[in-house]
């Protein structure tokens, strides 16, 4: 089966579950689906899990017969977390939205209910979740925008903020004509203009492949993941599912938050990464 905007976590149980975009990609695709499989080779299909429509906010996509897009799977707190996206039921990005769902069961196949259901947590598409290592989750999404949620997970507890790199690149050539419509004509400190995302860890030359999966399964996909195997060698290895390119990582960093964007601003030929307090580049090969 095909299926876009891939996302992998590992489970309690060392299961890996996998969702993402299903078909029709750009129609009525009704909600989420979600696999599982013990070696990432032999998936099972847990089917609908959950279909949008009952929230306030969901009102004027289900009139339009909206797509759902790049929906995540985060374990996190006991219990399992979906974020999800919808594009502009009127054909602009004013309009799309995301939002998150959590299991109310503790399981994968969930029920799940929108944690935030009078109104979209975030104003655009490509939401994620970020958890620090002191506990605390961030709700990510679009173009770098992230905001502190409440302890009870049922909304934002700040107002969002930009994510901006520490230098700042001014080369016109360097920047998708999108990014200009975002952030302004001369601001060149932005990460890219969609697929914001983070992830933590301890990175030495680890490749990051878009293609764990075979066939139209990812191979198809613009959009991006990350997810931890702990059984490489006995070490952490990170792995980018559905980037737009491979890319590996020429310098060793330890025990930083990393980021990511799906369509970097600095060109095609490289992608900052932007940990606190340092940026590295990773070269494209």
């Amino acid at each position: 089966m095909p299926l876009r905007d891939a996302s992998v976590c590992s489970g309690p149980d060392g299961t890996w579950y996998l969702t993402g975009t299903v078909e029709p990609f750009y129609g009525f695709n009704e909600g989420i689906k979600v696999w599982k499989s013990k070696d990432m080779l032999h998936w099972s299909d847990l089917g609908m899990v959950w279909k949008y429509g009952d929230s306030a906010w969901h009102k004027p996509y289900l009139r339009a017969k909206m797509s759902l897009w790049a929906p995540e799977i985060h374990y996190l707190k006991g219990t399992f977390w979906l974020t999800y996206s919808m594009p502009g039921y009127d054909g602009t990005a004013k309009t799309s939205g995301s939002g998150l769902l959590r299991s109310t069961s503790g399981k994968p196949e969930g029920p799940y209910i929108d944690v935030h259901p009078r109104e979209r947590m975030g104003d655009e598409i490509d939401a994620s979740l970020f958890q620090d290592d002191g506990g605390k989750v961030y709700f990510l999404w679009h173009s770098g925008k992230i905001a502190r949620m409440n302890d009870e997970m049922t909304g934002l507890a700040e107002p969002y903020h930009w994510i901006r790199t520490t230098g700042r690149d001014s080369n016109p050539a360097h920047h998708s004509g999108l990014c200009s419509g975002i952030f302004g004509k001369d601001e060149f400190t932005h990460i890219g203009y969609e697929g914001v995302y983070l992830f933590k860890g301890r990175v030495s030359t680890t490749c990051l492949v878009p293609r764990i999966l075979r066939g139209d399964t990812v191979a198809r996909s613009p959009c991006r993941s990350t997810f931890t195997d702990h059984t490489v060698r006995g070490r952490k290895r990170f792995l980018t599912l559905a980037t737009m390119c491979s890319f590996r990582m020429k310098r060793e960093i330890g025990g930083r938050h990393f980021l990511g964007a799906m369509t970097p601003a600095h060109g095609k030929k490289s992608l900052e990464l932007c940990p606190s307090r340092l940026i590295f580049r990773a070269i494209f090969e």
